[in-house]
Parts: C-alpha cells; sequence; structure tokens
C-alpha cells in the first residue's frame, strides 16, 4: 500500500508548472480530438456528395434512357400508322376499283340489253 501510495505521489504533479503542464496536454488532446472528430464529419459529408452525384448521374442516365425509349416508342407509332394508312387507302382504292368495274359490268350488260339479277 505505500509503495502504492508513493507511485501515485510521484505520479501527481508538484507544482503549478506541472499542473499547468498536464492541463496544456489535455487542452492538446481535446484539440486533437476536435479536429479527428471534424475531419471524420468532413469524410462522411464527402461520402454523401458523392452518393448524391452517383445518384443523380443514375437519375440523368436512366431519363436518357427513357427518352430514347419513347422517341424508338413513337417512331414505331408512327410507321405502323404510316402502314395503316397506306393500308386504308390501298383499301379504299380496291374498293373504288372494284366498284367501278361493277358498274361498267353493268352498263355493259343494260348496253346489251340484259341486267344482272
Amino acid at each position: 500500500a505505500m509503495a502504492e501510495r508513493r507511485a501515485a505521489q510521484n505520479s501527481a504533479p508538484e507544482t503549478v508548472e506541472d499542473t499547468a503542464d498536464v492541463h496544456r496536454a489535455v487542452d492538446s488532446l481535446l484539440d486533437e480530438a476536435q479536429l479527428a472528430r471534424f475531419a471524420a464529419e468532413q469524410a462522411a459529408a464527402a461520402r454523401s456528395a458523392a452518393e448524391l452525384e452517383a445518384r443523380r448521374q443514375a437519375l440523368e442516365a436512366r431519363e436518357a434512357a427513357l427518352e430514347q425509349k419513347e422517341q424508338e416508342m413513337v417512331r414505331e407509332f408512327e410507321a405502323q400508322k404510316e402502314a395503316l394508312m397506306a393500308e386504308s387507302r390501298e383499301s379504299q382504292q380496291r374498293t373504288r376499283a372494284e366498284a367501278l368495274a361493277a358498274a361498267a359490268a353493268e352498263r355493259q350488260q343494260q348496253a346489251r340489253g340484259t341486267v344482272p339479277e
């Protein structure tokens, strides 16, 4: 027990100068801890900024892909619409041609004096 007391007395500051040195050392450690905490916060903020930037870029890429897909779909729709319109025109022309042919055949038969039933 006496040896412990002597060791405690030896480690305890004996003068005001020693006490000031201990306070400076503690302040220095606190400053270092504060700087380390600040550096960790800065690193976390940088990571967050990098993550946000990566998300922004991913969203932009997705938006570009969606715009491209939309343009492709519009082109496909326009092509299908044009094909249907062409088919409709051809069908109308066939119908007209058939009607004209039927009318011509009827006129020929009327000219001959026979009317189809």
